[in-house]
């Protein structure tokens, strides 16, 4: 570092601690690098150069800028700033002349002197740098104080230290998925003699003893692959998985996807791996499979031969994912990084941005998605590289940044303050009642009887209210079928054009192209439709809502969860069989006439098929019913207060009137208990 920032600085070079940390991502990396003396007026007077120092923290001087350098050295020396990505970044301002080669190559050599201070250390030893274990230490000793006056907090507890993480790991073949993903696990288990390398889908997760869980097709699953036969999930030792996942043995095409339960350090936070067939695979059910895990994961790994550069497939499949899939979250690394030299590993990096941009653009996608894509580097024989993308997963899933942590926690929290609330609520209430007459009791009582009473009559005629608004809330006579119609031939003229324009120019029609984004439009059509009928739906509800919540004054932060009930409902196979079709149709050798009266055809059989009044039915079903449920809970959670109010008051009353004794003593306990409490909710509101 010395001898950089010399040459770089020459006599203004300042004195500075080498103790810093910056929060840097590759692109502020490479732009806080390329200051020197020769171009620190110029730079430091751009606006886009102010921001950056502004997103540091740091003052827009020698003395800031240099405070960043040596930051974002440490950052690339402790793993936190990808070297591979900040070359890359550099390049691309080559590539725009905003430094010369001279620069490039000088910046470029002294990244590649710079060794990694970390090393594989162990997850347990590492875990105390996350805020989210930190707070999730915390809220578990307060939890386990709580658990002393209700067993809820011992649910709470559990329920949030169980939350899983899922990384979806996939690849063409010979990528190096079973090495890659040996090295990742600190272990050799998969690609050997007991667990081959299949064509199956595997399911990895922590478990204390090694087993492996074979899950085989259903009944309706294999009658669409035309078979009657029936396995049974088996539970095997992983010695003998080879028997059902070889190819030689029948039953192997009967195996739908395989769970290895394994003791294994990495999987023993809820981490959980899925180890996806190739990008190859031809079997459907598979595929969608394979969607469905993706869809569920935080984050997907896609694997490339770096000396094979970019396929198409992987391309199409980067896109692909960027475009549709829920997680926005990916990482490229690229494999047999040993067989290229550092310079040529940047040129990949850089074709494959260059390619994924290429093809967003010929998709119509935003080419911002490609700032969701992460790069890394494999070296297969040393395994360098293995623990910088450890590390940045671990960040990404534990760190102070991770939005699922967070949200973890606040979830946890909350829950915690809402029980602490409630029983310092009905101890108060407690101890207020034993400095009370028997006659203020008894009072007391009655008055509650009454409240309890009334409440009854007021959940009843309440509930027939509800009921009467709810049955207005019919949206079976919504006309959306013409609104698909238009959109489907969009699809259809798009096709059209695009094979018209291919005839012209003598070319093959680009089948992926065509399949992604009929995929992807008919994805887009089905959500904008049940989103305006949601949104209609949610007017309603908060009309009814705001009725009823002035009246009773209820508390209910009820809303519609759009974007689940389409993943829930949108069936996968059809996406996947609606693009098959039109390929299948394109792809016959008839007159684009014909062609395009086909697809009209299709598109209305599988609008009918689609049966999407019955699917807003559901929509509007499950939400109404939801949001009624919703109301009553909260009346009968209010009713339940009073009952444990009247409760607590026939227990003082009762033993009031046989123990002056007891009664002291309870008081005094209560009164301990109640600062044990309020404690508790002072440490939460502090957490």
């Amino acid at each position: 570092m010395d001898e950089f920032l010399d040459e770089i600085w020459g006599i203004d070079r300042l004195c500075i601690s080498y103790d810093i940390k910056v929060e840097a991502d590759s692109k502020i990396a490479a732009i806080i690098l390329l200051v020197d003396k020769d171009n620190i007026d110029r730079i430091s007077n751009l606006s886009s150069f102010k921001d950056i120092l502004d997103h540091l923290k740091l003052e827009n001087s020698l003395y800031g800028i240099q405070v960043a350098q040596i930051g974002v050295i440490n950052g690339i020396k402790n793993i936190e700033i990808s070297k591979l990505e900040t070359l890359n970044n550099l390049k691309t301002l080559k590539l725009s002349k905003i430094i010369d080669s001279k620069k490039y190559e000088q910046i470029q050599r002294f990244l590649n002197t710079i060794e990694f201070l970390k090393q594989d250390i162990p997850f347990e030893d590492i875990k105390q740098n996350f805020s989210f274990y930190k707070s999730l230490d915390e809220l578990n000793s307060l939890a386990d104080e709580l658990s002393r006056f209700d067993k809820q907090a011992n649910d709470v507890k559990e329920k949030s230290n169980n939350s899983e993480f899922v990384i979806s790991v996939t690849g063409v073949i010979n990528a190096g998925k079973s090495s890659m993903l040996n090295s990742f696990l600190g272990s050799d288990i998969l690609g050997t003699s007991n667990i081959p390398e299949t064509a199956n889908l595997s399911l990895l997760k922590y478990g204390k003893s090694s087993i492996a869980k074979i899950v085989f097709y259903n009944d309706e699953e294999l009658k669409r692959f035309g078979i009657d036969k029936r396995y049974e999930d088996k539970t095997v030792p992983l010695s003998e998985l080879i028997n059902y996942t070889s190819a030689q043995f029948e039953i192997s095409k009967y195996i739908k996807m395989i769970e290895l339960s394994l003791d294994l350090p990495m999987l023993k936070d809820n981490i959980s791996i899925v180890d996806t067939p190739g990008l190859d695979d031809t079997v459907v059910l598979r595929e969608e499979l394979t969607k469905y895990f993706m869809d569920k994961s935080d984050t997907i790994i896609h694997l490339m031969n770096a000396s094979q550069s970019s396929t198409k497939k992987d391309i199409s499949f980067i896109v692909d994912t960027l475009q549709n899939s829920k997680n926005s979250s990916l990482i490229v690394v690229l494999t047999h990084s040993d067989l290229l030299s550092e310079e040529e590993l940047v040129d990949v990096v850089s074709y494959t941005e260059k390619s994924i941009k290429e093809e967003l653009l010929k998709f119509g996608f935003a080419t911002n998605l490609i700032d969701n894509v992460k790069y890394f580097k494999i070296d297969n024989i040393s395994k360098n590289g293995i623990y910088e993308l450890k590390n940045y997963i671990y960040n990404m899933f534990f760190g102070k940044n991770s939005q699922k942590a967070n949200l973890i926690i606040q979830s946890y929290l909350k829950e915690l303050k809402l029980i602490s609330s409630r029983l310092i609520k009905d101890m108060e209430f407690k101890v207020s009642k034993l400095s009370k007459n028997n006659l203020e009791l008894e009072s007391d009582k009655d008055r509650l009887k009454k409240e309890i009473s009334n409440l009854e009559s007021k959940i009843s005629d309440t509930e027939n209210e509800i009921n009467g608004y709810l049955n207005r809330l019919d949206y079976s006579d919504i006309n959306f079928e013409l609104k698909f119609k238009d959109a489907f031939l969009g699809i259809k003229d798009g096709i059209i054009l695009d094979l018209k324009y291919n005839e012209s120019k003598k070319t093959k029609p680009d089948f992926d192209r065509i399949k992604t984004i009929s995929q992807s439009r008919l994805k887009d059509i089905i959500t904008d439709v049940l989103r305006d009928i949601a949104y209609q739906i949610s007017k309603d509800i908060e009309l009814i809502k705001s009725n009823l919540k002035d009246r009773l004054k209820l508390n209910s932060n009820f809303s519609l969860n759009i974007k689940k009930f389409i993943d829930d409902n949108l069936n996968e196979e059809k996406q996947i069989k609606f693009s098959y079709e039109i390929l299948e149709i394109i792809k016959k050798n008839l007159s684009l006439e014909k062609k395009s009266q086909l697809l009209e055809s299709y598109f209305d059989m599988f609008l009918n098929d689609l049966d999407l009044k019955n699917m807003v039915n559901k929509l509007s079903k499950e939400n109404t019913s939801s949001f009624k449920e919703s109301l009553k809970m909260e009346l009968l959670g209010f009713k339940k207060e009073l009952e444990n109010k009247q409760s607590s008051l026939e227990e003082i009353f009762y033993n009031k009137q046989n123990s002056s004794k007891d009664e002291m003593e309870e008081a005094s306990k209560l009164k301990k208990d109640l600062n044990i409490l309020k404690d508790i909710e002072k440490r939460l509101n502090n957490a």
